[in-house]
């Protein structure tokens, strides 16, 4: 069995307040996980996932501040798997959308330095007609979806993992 912490940010405003002294936007992401990771160091059935659905600032916010996460968790020693998700809530339909922008997940989220090469990204994909998973129907299943996100984790060399569905 495994324990993923994951920590419910999302980045929403770049301009908020942070909610907590750990907060993404008070510049303590970084030593949070630190923090974090160094008392589960040692515990291989503990995973590490930086941020869920980050949305509402520019990608290369998102990956400023998962980098520095990042960094915190092995700057504590822990070699376990890191979750990195992308902007825009970390649709895998989307992974290539500049819906905030450029550069988007695609051109900016393979750049995240891991000494380690111990990175999953993680993707979230519903099945429903805008793929946000708040309506009741389901559609058909269209492989699509997915392809884009599957064929950049190919190109890129990169460990995949669909978290929300």
């Amino acid at each position: 069995m495994y324990l993923m912490f994951n920590k419910l940010d999302w980045m929403e405003s770049e301009n908020q307040a942070p909610l907590n002294p750990y907060s993404s936007k008070g510049g303590h992401f970084k030593s949070f996980w630190k923090s974090l990771a160094s008392r589960y160091l040692n515990n291989a059935g503990v995973l590490f996932g930086l941020m869920n659905e980050p949305h509402g600032t520019t990608t290369q916010n998102v990956f400023d501040v998962q980098q520095a996460g990042l960094d915190g968790v092995r700057e504590s020693g822990a070699t376990q798997p890191v979750f990195i998700e992308g902007n825009a809530y970390s649709g895998a339909h989307s992974w290539n959308s500049t819906f905030y922008g450029k550069p988007n997940n695609a051109d900016i989220m393979g750049n995240i330095v891991d000494p380690l090469n111990n990175v999953v990204y993680e993707m979230h994909q519903y099945f429903d007609t805008d793929s946000s998973g708040s309506h009741e129907e389901c559609i058909k299943w269209d492989n699509s979806k997915m392809r884009t996100a599957t064929r950049w984790l190919r190109s890129n060399g990169k460990k995949g993992f669909i978290g929300e569905f």
